[in-house]
């Protein structure tokens, strides 16, 4: 989990390169989206308007080669 006042920037490996990352909270709203470089990913930790997100579970999807999202790992925030 990311702990309350955890200001650095959450890093996820082991991805295909040059893949779509997509993040979504848990009712499936997507909060932030961007592109693997060398089998990873950084998410500051905010959401596409800039804001810091709120406590809770974070769903990470990659996109596989056939444009389905599939569920690759979930990450708990607490604020």
């Amino acid at each position: 989990p990311v702990k309350p006042g955890y200001t650095g920037n959450l890093y996820v490996t082991g991805l295909v390169d040059n893949s779509v990352v997509k993040i979504a909270d848990e009712y499936g709203n997507f909060v932030w989206e961007t592109k693997s470089q060398g089998g990873r990913i950084e998410w500051p930790l905010k959401t596409f308007a800039g804001n810091k997100v709120t406590s809770g579970v974070y769903v990470i999807y990659t996109a596989t080669t056939d444009a389905e999202l599939r569920a690759v790992s979930k990450i708990l925030v607490i604020n």
